[in-house]
């Protein structure tokens, strides 16, 4: 269920350009004080240093649990707001490139992270 949920994510923001920045599923976030902080950063290539776009960016709970997400612009950069405070694995994906995940504690109302990801030289027939 996890890895549909996931495709039918990178199928929409592909196509539509847009980014969803909630999902509203059953699970509830490790943190219920309700204090919230907006998640921003940038993605870039490890190779060359240039942005890499349109990259899936997921924040997933304890339970492993989808629960925030959008996708980079063109500039490689993203923002995410409305994240309730606690610990989150941050995926990173795209085809194309190889998959990142980072465990962020976010405990404050600005939380920035950075990343490089390195690209995936796998040829499709």
């Amino acid at each position: 269920m996890k890895t549909r949920l996931l495709l039918i994510f990178a199928i929409v923001s592909l196509f539509t350009g847009c980014s969803v920045t909630r999902y509203s599923g059953t699970a509830k976030p490790e943190n219920n004080t309700g204090e919230t902080a907006t998640l921003n950063g940038s993605v870039w290539n490890v190779d060359d240093g240039e942005p890499v776009n349109y990259v899936n960016v997921i924040l997933l709970d304890a339970n492993d649990v989808l629960r925030y997400g959008t996708t980079t612009d063109k500039n490689g950069e993203y923002q995410i707001e409305g994240v309730s405070y606690g610990k989150y694995t941050v995926r990173f994906a795209i085809l194309g490139y190889y998959d990142k995940e980072i465990v962020i504690d976010i405990k404050k109302d600005q939380e920035r992270l950075c990343t490089g990801m390195k690209e995936n030289n796998i040829m499709f027939d």
